[in-house]
């Protein structure tokens, strides 16, 4: 995939690791917890908004930022299936990447603490994910992702909407090849943030 986006999508899908491995390293008294976090990855993973914004706990901006990447992910997929559909297996890079892990083969590898209605799950690489119980369920406090969820909403929109519309050019066939679309797509993404990296902050 080009590079063009790809910092800010790495970024989600490491917070997305953490609660994905946390439903394979529980105690009996941490089920919830993990089931809290993992419900909020899943959505996130199959670019739900609404189901992602079920499960979480955050300021107006911070919601709107998450759901924004929940529906940048599903741009992405869509991307990747229509590449895969019209280039084969050069084109399937992209759905690999967004494909849901196999839970049988995650190690136990996050450690999860509850104090009371708070609770954190910590990943191997010591990212911390933040929990709270309200009305009887866990989960995900926002506020707690921030390296992961500090792009801009509008800039957000602006690259889910770049990968939208090349993942329609492909299926219209307008790119033959493959190269030919993923440099589209750059374009788009480049166009998109102002010529900035993905992330970065606007040019004072």
């Amino acid at each position: 995939m080009n590079k063009i986006g790809s910092t800010t999508t790495m970024a989600v899908l490491a917070m997305v690791a953490v609660s994905l491995c946390a439903g394979r390293t529980l105690a009996d008294d941490k089920t919830d917890v993990g089931n809290g976090a993992k419900a909020w990855a899943t959505a996130m993973m199959e670019g739900k908004s609404d189901e992602m914004k079920a499960h979480s706990i955050g300021t107006a901006e911070e919601v709107a930022r998450w759901e924004g990447m929940s529906k940048m992910i599903a741009a992405f997929k869509k991307l990747g299936d229509a590449a895969k559909a019209k280039y084969g297996e050069e084109g399937a890079m992209i759905s690999r990447m967004f494909k849901s892990p196999d839970f049988s083969q995650l190690q136990s590898e996050s450690r999860i603490v509850t104090t009371g209605d708070d609770a954190t799950i910590t990943g191997k690489d010591g990212k911390v994910m933040k929990l709270k119980k309200d009305a009887g369920e866990w989960k995900v406090v926002l506020s707690s992702l921030n390296e992961a969820g500090k792009m801009d909403a509008k800039q957000v929109a602006a690259m889910t909407d770049a990968v939208s519309t090349t993942a329609d050019e492909i299926k219209d066939g307008k790119y033959p090849t493959n190269r030919e679309a993923m440099m589209a797509l750059g374009q788009k993404m480049a166009a998109a943030n102002g010529g900035r990296r993905p992330g970065a902050p606007p040019a004072k």
